[in-house]
């Protein structure tokens, strides 16, 4: 059961991952200062692989943390952009 949650889990917040990434024509001009946008979508599939194919749930489990981390950066980026009015 816990299983099929994580699963659940990785793949609902790939594609939110693959949703936010519509955003990249309104961010080209700003990309270089957020990498977090280009390796948060490849972090979550990549957890979903090692998921998937390799079996590996431990590796699989810290590879989304290292995704939800990146996510949570980006989050803090735009929040210090936001309040510094940049």
């Amino acid at each position: 059961m816990i299983k099929k949650i994580f699963f659940t889990v990785i793949f609902v917040s790939s594609l939110v991952l693959i949703l936010r990434m519509d955003l990249l024509k309104e961010l080209l001009g700003s990309f270089a200062g957020r990498p977090f946008l280009l390796f948060a979508p490849v972090m979550a599939g990549l957890s979903g692989w090692l998921w998937i194919v390799e079996k590996n749930f431990r590796a699989a489990f810290l590879s989304y943390l290292l995704t939800a981390g990146l996510v949570f950066s980006d989050f803090l980026y735009l929040l210090a952009a936001k309040l510094t009015g940049g």
